[in-house]
């Protein structure tokens, strides 16, 4: 996954240990499509900066355009993280960096 636009990378692999952040809690792979479209509207009403339970979530997917078109429906600021998803080692990095 490259860097996300908005936000620190995740560590590499075997870097986090017991007590260590997850950088995010959720993270919407595939947020471009039409079922992830609708779990990031979901989330933006469910789960806005201002929620008295905030969760740190983001949209990923293969393509920074169509990711930006999506975040620009949403209402509110999460992070983007673009992902190839043919990089085994990237998508682990990505999935241990998410609660």
């Amino acid at each position: 996954c490259h860097r996300p636009l908005r936000h620190t990378p995740p560590p590499p692999p075997g870097i986090l240990r017991a007590g260590m952040t997850r950088v995010h809690d959720v993270v919407i792979l595939g947020a471009t499509g039409f079922t992830g479209k609708l779990a990031a509207q979901y989330m933006a009403r469910a789960y806005p900066p201002s929620s008295a339970t905030p969760v740190r979530w983001a949209i990923a997917g293969r393509s920074a355009d169509k990711l930006r078109d999506v975040l620009g429906t949403l209402g509110t600021a999460v992070d983007i993280v673009v992902c190839d998803l043919s990089d085994n080692d990237a998508l682990e990095r990505l999935f241990k960096s998410t609660s």
